[in-house]
């Protein structure tokens, strides 16, 4: 198997290409303390488990896109190892093919 050094470059800009952008809309989001208005639809799931509202997003990005838009939505929200050790059981599960 051959490693090829531009092949590898091009993915990783095509994931932070997606990573990027989807990270600064989620600080705008939660600066704007407006993720507790779309929260709501996911909350059961965060109260059963024990997570925040705003993971939620997090969860429904992975749902609706891939697991790397769900790490950017996640990633401003200062998730303690607990919080991070259910959702990293939980994401790949979002990952089914329709």
């Amino acid at each position: 198997m051959k490693f090829n050094i531009q092949q590898s470059i091009q993915s990783a800009f095509l994931v932070l290409k997606l990573i990027i952008p989807l990270f600064i809309l989620a600080e705008i989001l939660l600066y704007l303390d407006v993720l507790k208005y779309i929260a709501f639809i996911f909350e059961p799931i965060t109260n059963v488990l024990d997570l925040p509202k705003e993971a939620s997003i997090g969860i429904a990005a992975t749902i609706f896109f891939n697991i790397y838009a769900g790490l950017a939505f996640l990633a401003p929200l200062q998730l303690t190892p607990y919080e991070w050790t259910i959702l990293s059981t939980l994401l790949p599960m979002g990952q089914v093919s329709l």
